[in-house]
């Protein structure tokens, strides 16, 4: 049985080819960091000649923007009155696209718990090896008015830890 297994690996012909090329990481980690509010109906963006509510709107837009970002991984935090991580970082772009395309406003209340849905961020991103490469991008049409970690926390939390937040506004 043992030759039999040699000549196996013999008749396979392996063979160095060179060294191994080390491949360049230039992949971001970015956490979409969206508010599901019930303020997210305000039927107040044109789209197409047509009004249609802000929640509709950044789904659009989310949309295009998870198209264009090949090499990164992304994922999702949905958040109102409560914050929920849907979609871990992965680099699955259809994953991260098909849960925020199902999202409803109020499937996780009506108020804005800002400082707790930055304070999850930057939990999930805390083990990440990079600090220059990770990024949370807020999307929200309203100010902190819920929750137990306020907005200027959750703030100064990620200066601590290099974390880069952008803030789109909605509305």
């Amino acid at each position: 049985s043992i030759i039999w297994l040699l000549l196996v690996c013999a008749a396979a012909k392996p063979q160095i080819v060179g060294d191994p090329i080390p491949l360049r990481n230039n992949s971001r980690e970015i956490l979409m960091v969206m508010d599901i509010s019930t303020s997210m109906l305000e039927r107040d963006f044109i789209i197409n000649n047509r009004y249609t509510d802000r929640l509709t709107a950044v789904k659009k837009t989310v949309s295009e923007f998870i198209k264009k970002r090949a090499n990164d991984k992304m994922g999702i935090i949905f958040f109102a009155s409560n914050a929920y991580l849907q979609v871990p970082l992965t680099f699955d772009k259809n994953a991260v696209e098909q849960t925020m395309l199902q999202v409803d406003a109020g499937m996780a209340g009506n108020s804005t718990a800002i400082g707790d849905a930055l304070g999850l961020a930057l939990k999930t991103l805390r083990n990440s090896k990079d600090l220059d490469k990770k990024i949370i991008i807020l999307l929200t049409d309203g100010e902190n008015n819920d929750g137990s970690l306020g907005m200027a926390e959750a703030i100064d939390l990620a200066g601590k830890e290099g974390i880069k937040i952008y803030t789109i506004g909605v509305g």
